[in-house]
């Protein structure tokens, strides 16, 4: 007989009949696959180890686990539960998400999570693809949202809290169901207005919606502000000199541009 050690899990991607699986405590690794994408701007990508497992209703992370890939658990929008063993030195499991102990980055999150008040970054990909994730509440202590953190989910709304001074440009990126976008009035950095979120400092529109209205006052559009979304049409004020590469991608039913 030869016994084997599982140390890496690779991509169980797809397996959409996947319900449940264990993982055992050898495995030190939650890994992804890495391929080239000719969509979204022609960049490399990769598909998460449970990508798309829609029917995978709970995960475990064993005690052993001391590295998971970004967007893992991405379009897992069947997962109800996400736990993580008390001896683990790395992560931690709180209101149904994997969260980082030393940073307290929410590395993965589900359409159950309830984000704890001390995380300080919502992870790359942690919310992305959760279709049926259709609002959720950000913290004050959260002050980072990364790339793609919610990107695809359902969305209908979402609200800035006061603490938050760095959003990755794509972080909202193919929200569809998005429609209302707010920012705490005492957040430093950014401020919500039109339905967008504009940095105060240059009026830069970095995040839109479908309800968007450009105020008058942008001077900026940013990279993949409006990707995916489903916009009709848009007016750029007179304000704006800049609309940074990527702006509008996959705004498939977007057909009319106004300048004025």
């Amino acid at each position: 007989d030869v016994t084997y050690t599982i140390t890496i899990v690779g991509s169980f991607s797809g397996c959409s009949n996947l319900q449940s699986i264990t993982i055992p405590d050898s495995a030190t690794t939650i890994n992804s696959s890495i391929y080239s994408s000719t969509t979204g701007a022609g960049v490399t990508d990769s598909l998460g180890a449970f990508e798309n497992c829609t029917n995978l209703q709970s995960i475990n992370i064993p005690s052993g686990i001391q590295s998971i890939a970004t967007g893992s658990f991405s379009g897992c929008t069947g997962i109800t539960t996400m736990t993580v063993a008390s001896e683990n030195t790395k992560y931690y499991s709180a209101g149904n998400a994997i969260i980082t102990k030393a940073d307290k980055t929410l590395v993965a999150g589900c359409k159950n999570t309830v984000i704890p008040n001390n995380v300080i970054r919502i992870g790359d990909r942690a919310f992305r693809k959760i279709s049926n994730l259709t609002s959720i509440t950000i913290p004050t202590s959260v002050k980072t949202l990364g790339s793609s953190a919610f990107a695809f989910s359902g969305l209908t709304s979402v609200s800035v809290p006061s603490g938050v001074t760095s959003i990755a440009s794509n972080a909202f990126a193919c929200c569809t169901s998005l429609g209302s976008i707010s920012v705490d009035s005492a957040n430093t950095k950014y401020k919500g207005q039109g339905n967008a979120i504009i940095e105060k400092s240059t009026n830069k529109l970095i995040v839109g919606c479908k309800n968007t209205v450009i105020p008058s006052d942008v001077k900026e559009i940013g990279s993949y502000a409006f990707q995916g979304h489903p916009i009709t049409s848009v007016t750029i004020p007179a304000s704006t000199t800049i609309i940074n590469p990527y702006a509008f991608l996959s705004c498939s039913n977007l057909t009319s541009v106004t300048f004025e």
